[in-house]
């Protein structure tokens, strides 16, 4: 049901254009290799044009855990998902539970309140959709797989980039 759900899910949200062109994650025909090759693209033309690239690397920390509900919900809502789709994952998301198992010993069941099933075929996808949210500006080039974002900014010169 999920893979079947997802492939709609993602139909939906491509023809949408609802992700931003430079997520790579978990997009069919996208890779970690398109984005290298862009970031090398940027740093070469820099070199070339004799400007300054500064580039700032990072992963946000456990954000598959962290996503809201609500918001991946109005996210959805705002790309064109609705109807039996959208409660199907509303329905899908929430009163989950989990447990530790340690060698013979269960914790007490906790509930889950945010954050994306894991291992689910369907969570990168939706996932994918909430960082649509970070801002793009022609200046600054921005690249994201996943959780993982690189900022690209050239000028000509550090004192330029500072604005």
């Amino acid at each position: 049901m999920e893979r079947m759900v997802n492939r709609r899910l993602t139909w939906i949200l491509e023809n949408a254009k609802a992700f931003s062109n430079t997520q790579c994650g978990f997009r069919k025909g996208r890779c970690t290799e398109d984005l290298l090759v862009s970031l090398e693209h940027e740093v070469r033309a820099s070199l070339v044009n004799r400007k300054v690239t500064i580039g700032v690397f990072f992963d946000l920390k456990q954000a598959f855990d962290n996503a809201s509900h609500k918001h991946i919900l109005y996210k959805l809502a705002k790309s064109g998902i609705k109807g039996n789709l959208l409660n199907w994952i509303e329905e899908y998301l929430k009163d989950r539970t989990f447990q530790v198992l340690i060698e013979n010993s269960k914790s007490e069941t906790k509930n889950i309140t945010r954050g994306v099933p894991q291992g689910s075929i369907i969570s990168p996808t939706i996932f994918n959709i909430l960082m649509s949210d970070i801002p793009h500006f022609d200046e600054v080039k921005i690249y994201e797989y996943a959780d993982d974002v690189s900022i690209i900014i050239t000028a000509d010169s550090i004192a330029k980039q500072k604005d």
